[in-house]
């Protein structure tokens, strides 16, 4: 149920950065019509700039939402999931074989995700067992170290990447505004 658990949240996530990945295009797309009127309306050097720039952004965006650089890890989680549900159903049979499908849960466990993932799972173990050997209680859901460092890494991260795609079309449309540009 809890490797479950894990593949849902990673469909959640991954549907959201897809999700996030349009919203930019299509706000980028907004901003590229308004350069493209305001280098009709004013024929100044600043907004022809600017609806090139926006043309390229808008241009790359489109290419990356295209090439759907998340469907791939999406299609093996679902593949994943629909597995885990297989193996859910067989459990709950009466005459299941517990050694067989232990076996595959394994096997879906440590297949179809990325290094990364598996990494992790198998440190999580190695955790687990050293808690178990010791008479503790594994706490789950605290972050480490690394892991930690990691974590708000890249949320901090995301945070600014995003800030900075949202903020550069409304700072280029300033500064041609002003004929900075």
């Amino acid at each position: 149920m809890e490797t479950a658990a894990q593949r849902h949240v990673q469909e959640e996530r991954l549907a959201a950065l897809s999700k996030k990945l349009r919203w930019i295009t299509a706000y980028y797309a907004v901003f590229a019509a308004a350069a493209a009127v305001m280098s009709a309306v004013y024929q100044t050097p600043s907004w022809r700039v600017l609806l090139t720039v926006m043309t390229v952004l808008l241009s790359l965006a489109a290419v990356v939402q295209c090439a759907d650089p998340f469907a791939g890890k999406l299609s093996l989680i679902r593949r994943d999931r629909a597995e885990l549900e297989r193996l859910e159903n067989e459990l709950s049979s009466d005459n299941a074989d517990e050694q067989a499908i232990s076996a595959r849960l394994q096997a879906v466990a440590l297949t179809g995700v990325c290094a990364q993932d598996r990494r992790a799972f198998e440190w999580k173990q190695d955790r687990a067992q050293k808690a178990q050997a010791s008479g503790e209680k594994p706490d789950k859901k605290r972050l480490f170290g690394y892991e930690k460092f990691l974590f708000w890494f890249f949320e901090i991260a995301g945070i600014a990447a995003l800030t900075l795609l949202f903020l550069l079309p409304a700072a280029g449309v300033a500064l041609a505004a002003c004929g900075l540009l």
